[in-house]
């Protein structure tokens, strides 16, 4: 298989993934969505809290170096 073919089949792939998800998401209530929403929303929550705090972190340690 060339490299063009193999490009058309993985967006095919790709292009059926899609409507496959958005036809389970079309399925969903409007409960089972907003529970979604609240869990995708609290793991990103928990994601940018532990990035803050490795920030933070890695602040307060460049600090010490300045100090005498």
């Amino acid at each position: 298989m060339n490299k063009r073919i193999k490009k058309k089949k993985a967006k095919q792939a790709i292009l059926r993934e899609q409507e496959r998800l958005a036809q389970e998401l079309a399925q969903l209530s409007p409960e089972e969505l907003e529970d979604l929403v609240r869990a995708i929303r609290k793991g990103l929550k928990n994601i940018v809290r532990a990035l803050a705090s490795f920030f933070d972190d890695l602040a307060t340690f460049f600090k010490s170096f300045d100090e005498p």
